[in-house]
């Protein structure tokens, strides 16, 4: 519950202590349980090694135990960890093993998981149309299932396809429609990351003074959460406007910020190749 709202320290000590419990218990589906949701702290602070080996341990539990749902929830998790290491095929197989395991059991919420994050690795792909079809779909089960903060991520995803594709009306619909639903949840990460998406659309459109707003209010948010990937990203599109605007100063100084996240973490992605791109090309020292 505290990780949906963005909030990874009490998140981590939450689940810390019901480890230790079900540890002192021989509860077996509990230390399970504890494990993955380790593993999901670890993943949002971008600490993939360490997410990597939880989701495992927890995953091996459950096979022994047969616990089939918390065994599609693992993959799926896996599936996040490899997609944030840039390892797009390993991600696919297990978002896919993940949904063979959910359409078995009925799980619904999994069916609409594995949806969007299978649309995820057909975004980075550049497949458009598999990416709209899965997200569209996962929307639609999300809507009959009542789960908001999973149709908002779908929403968000949904808007990056349209961006990419350069609708950018159609983008900013769906990243208000996400940001809403997000304030409506409580999940100040899944604003942040609208804010900052919405701060692309009017980049975009070379309305620079509205981006900057918005990507400051994602970094203010993102930062209120320790959400360190996404305030990275805001601090990166802060630099691109003041590249933009020809501040080589200010363009270096939020760029340089946004790096030094990054080394913190162990994330592979296009995103971060392209701000020391930017640095290289600005000769920021």
């Amino acid at each position: 519950m505290y990780l949906d709202r963005g909030e990874a320290e009490a998140a981590e000590r939450y689940h810390e202590e019901s480890l230790a419990i079900s540890r002192e218990i021989d509860d077996a589906s509990g230390i399970a349980n504890a494990l993955g949701n380790l593993g999901l702290v670890h993943s949002f602070r971008g600490e993939l090694s360490e997410a990597e080996k939880r989701l495992k341990e927890a995953f091996n539990i459950q096979v022994r135990i047969n616990d089939r749902r918390g065994q599609a929830n693992q993959l799926g998790n896996l599936g996040l960890v490899y997609m944030r290491l840039g390892q797009f095929d390993s991600a696919k197989e297990h978002y896919e093993r993940a949904a063979i395991v959910d359409n078995e059991i009925g799980n619904r919420q999994g069916q609409a998981t594995n949806l969007i994050n299978l649309g995820g690795v057909h975004f980075v792909r550049g497949a458009h149309d598999l990416a709209v079809a899965a997200l569209e779909k996962a929307i639609m089960l999300c809507r009959e299932i009542g789960d908001k903060a999973g149709e908002a991520a779908a929403l968000g995803n949904l808007g990056n396809v349209h961006l990419q594709l350069r609708k950018f009306e159609k983008a900013e619909g769906l990243f208000m429609s996400a940001l809403r639903m997000d304030e409506q949840c409580g999940n100040r990460s899944g604003q942040a990351t609208a804010l900052n998406n919405l701060g692309t659309i009017h980049r975009a459109r070379g309305d620079l003074n509205q981006a900057e707003r918005c990507y400051q209010q994602s970094l203010q948010m993102a930062q209120g959460v320790r959400d360190r990937e996404t305030e990275a990203m805001a601090l990166g599109n802060l630099g691109r406007v003041a590249v933009t605007r020809g501040q080589r100063h200010e363009a270096c100084t939020f760029l340089q910020g946004a790096i030094r996240i990054y080394d913190q973490m162990e994330l592979v992605n296009a995103e971060i190749d392209d701000v020391r791109a930017k640095l290289e090309e600005l000769g920021c020292e």
